[in-house]
């Protein structure tokens, strides 16, 4: 429902700008999405663009550090004195608007944290937020899926996370409603040794003494509950898939050759959904297998996440998640409401 663009207002000037969606501009006094199925998150007054996230992590260690630039705009009328971001354990030590410091403080819930710039955001224009956190993210048992989900360990010492529906926020702070979406890059400082994972596609990897910074991309918007993290023991496996689609598989090397070869029907499910729903949306798939006992296979944008107790036998949950790739990723629900849409087309 939210769009962004660039608009150049002069030859010399570039103002990036972003579109109300149709209807009237949000009442500046409201803070949470109007979701009659999930409230309390999201705030209807702002469209982000973009977070570039780093997140240092060690295994063992519940806690974490990291900072975030987030690129918004207020879709007020008048401008914006203050804003809302989600985040539930860590918190926020330093922010940033445009370069000026900018006050945090906790919002109507403690899972919320108010921004307020020194100067009012004016309507629809894009501006540099930055935010610096650290601490232990919060555990969310969701009855719905009976499941943790957020940051949570997996079963060798490391961490990864679910994200549907609320849980990104346990390690970042975000405008955690499915309705805006945004472009990602998440970087993760992990000690030499131990790999990061994320969506999309590997663009950097980075050794800074005796750590290394795995830099991940990916080149379409994102919901947030579809944002991915896994630090821990994997082995990345990266081949060429159908025709402008590179996949890459994060395996525990713990993983047997059986359950990595239930990945191996991978390419022909993209080529007969393609036939079926049109080209597959972006340019990176392939999966993340936790070594972990899951509740659930779940979607996350180009890299769904399985368990290692039981994927051999769940070729059909594969298919499952890789037409979410279509249905829930591309096209996404504009509220929780909604989510038996993209289910629905994804069974």
């Amino acid at each position: 429902p939210r769009s962004s663009t660039t608009i150049e207002s002069t030859p010399e000037v570039t103002v990036e700008t972003v579109r109300r969606a149709p209807g009237a501009a949000p009442d500046p006094e409201v803070d949470d999405v109007a979701d009659p199925t999930f409230a309390g998150t999201g705030d209807p007054r702002i469209d982000v663009v973009s977070y570039d996230v780093t997140v240092r992590s060690n295994p063992g260690d519940p806690a974490i550090s990291g900072r975030v630039v987030i690129r918004l705009a207020a879709l007020t009328a008048e401008p914006l004195e203050s804003f809302t971001l989600d985040l539930n354990g860590p918190v926020v030590s330093s922010a940033t608007v445009e370069g000026d410091p900018a006050t945090t403080t906790r919002g109507d819930t403690a899972t919320e944290i108010e921004i307020r710039p020194a100067e009012p955001l004016e309507p629809l224009e894009v501006v540099e937020t930055v935010l610096t956190y650290s601490g232990q993210p919060a555990t969310i048992y969701f009855d719905d899926l009976d499941e943790q989900v957020g940051w949570q360990p997996d079963d060798r010492g490391g961490w990864f996370t679910l994200g549907e529906p609320n849980g990104t926020a346990t390690w970042v702070p975000v405008n955690s409603h499915p309705s805006d979406k945004a472009r990602w890059t998440i970087s993760l400082d992990t000690p030499t040794g131990v790999t990061g994972v994320s969506n999309g596609r590997l663009l950097e990897r980075s050794e800074q003494g005796d750590r290394t910074v795995w830099r991940w991309g990916h080149d379409r918007p994102m919901a947030t509950y579809l944002a991915l993290v896994a630090v821990g023991d994997y082995e990345l496996v990266t081949r060429p898939g159908p025709p402008g689609v590179t996949l890459t598989f994060a395996f525990p090397p713990s993983l047997p050759a059986a359950s990595q070869e239930a990945f191996n029907s991978t390419e022909s499910m993209i080529a007969f959904f393609e036939s079926l729903f049109g080209p597959y949306p972006g340019s990176d798939g392939g999966a993340l297998v936790v070594d972990t006992d899951l509740n659930v296979a779940l979607e996350t944008q180009t890299r769904p996440t399985f368990s290692n107790h039981w994927i051999a036998s769940q070729v059909d949950a594969l298919a499952h998640e890789i037409a979410h790739e279509w249905f829930g990723n591309s096209v996404t629900p504009a509220t929780c409401t909604d989510l038996w849409l993209n289910e629905g087309f994804a069974t």
